[in-house]
């Protein structure tokens, strides 16, 4: 056991300086689920997002300007951003028909954020596609999950 601990030990000297990790975790993924409700017949979206790496990519969005999540003067400015940058990263198609999605808004809970989404659709879906590119350019190792549910089926995937 001492023998591994200096192994280890003389691995993370040998690794070089320190740098301070830019993001706070190096687990880097967005979870979308996708439910077709019966009842109103539309498709909804609720995509969790971590809330400091949507910080950071807004705020690079608005130039110097730092937004975050623990300022509420801040609130307005990230969810105004967010509709726009959600729309233009994620795509459904029904069908093999694209789905004309409507930002609904976002809430804060703990350190994730749910951007919450839908569209009308009359029928059942038969076949449904997501693309989630969310933070795939920004962040190495991205990994967005895709969850679909459709009258209690569900389907499940990664977008790398």
């Amino acid at each position: 056991m001492l023998r591994a601990c200096r192994n280890l030990a003389l691995a993370l000297l040998l690794a070089g300086p320190f740098t301070v990790p830019v993001h706070a975790h190096d687990v880097f993924s967005t979870f979308t689920r996708v439910d077709w409700n019966d009842s109103d017949h539309s498709v909804e979206l609720v995509i969790q997002v971590q809330a400091n790496d949507l910080e950071d990519l807004l705020s690079l969005n608005m130039g110097d300007k730092r937004l975050t999540f623990l300022e509420p003067k801040d609130k307005p400015a990230l969810e105004n951003a967010t509709g726009p940058w959600t729309l233009h990263n994620v795509a459904v198609r029904v069908d093999d028909k694209p789905l004309p999605l409507t930002y609904l808004g976002m809430e804060l809970k703990d350190d994730i954020v749910y951007i919450y989404m839908e569209a009308d659709w009359p029928t059942t879906p038969k076949s449904l596609t997501v693309m989630n590119s969310m933070f795939l350019k920004e962040l190495p190792g991205e990994i967005n999950s895709v969850m679909a549910v459709v009258l209690g089926a569900r389907k499940a995937g990664e977008i790398v």
